[in-house]
């Protein structure tokens, strides 16, 4: 059994707060990471470390069977992230399933509709058509110059594919 915990870091001299969670054992390790993270200024927390260590306090705390529920956690954090404006937190804690498949829904539509995804829904739909006539999977005969005609457009696509490339590895 494990013992999740949801915080808050604040600060008496600061309006912003963060809202994090752990099951470390000791909320002075998660602490100590936070102050490193400060120091290295790996993460910016807008002010609560300016006059000293921000106080943390223990929101709440559940129990999770072993590590894999840490979703849990997740969740209940985000709950609490919800309940305050002034959080400084960059990342939402949890997402819901129907929300991550929104999220790759929309991303794979990008995808779809840039020149990148242009060319390879193509290629895909020239790669089965050349599958196809070699499994003979066309009742009638495919003429020779089709299957060549068909290749030249992969060979041009792949090139196209490559110029885009590296013109994104240029900028």
């Amino acid at each position: 059994m494990i013992i999740g915990k949801v915080y808050k870091l604040s600060s008496p001299d600061c309006d912003k707060i963060y809202i994090g969670s752990t099951y470390c054992g000791y909320t002075s390790v998660r602490m100590a990471h936070h102050r490193q993270n400060h120091r290295r200024g790996w993460k910016d927390y807008q002010g609560l470390f300016d006059n000293g260590e921000p106080q943390m306090e223990i929101l709440e705390s559940i129990e999770l069977e072993n590590k894999d529920q840490a979703w849990k956690l997740r969740k209940l954090e985000e709950e609490y992230s919800q309940k305050y404006d002034n959080t400084i937190n960059l990342r939402r804690c949890y997402i819901s399933e129907e929300e991550k498949k929104a999220v790759r829904d929309a991303n794979v539509k990008k995808y779809h509709d840039s020149p990148l995804g242009k060319l390879a829904m193509r290629k895909s739909t020239l790669n089965a058509k050349l599958k196809k006539i070699k499994n003979n999977g066309y009742k009638k005969t495919i003429h020779p110059s089709v299957v060549k005609q068909i290749n030249e457009e992969l060979k041009f696509i792949n090139e196209q594919q490559e110029n885009l490339r590296n013109h994104h590895k240029d900028q």
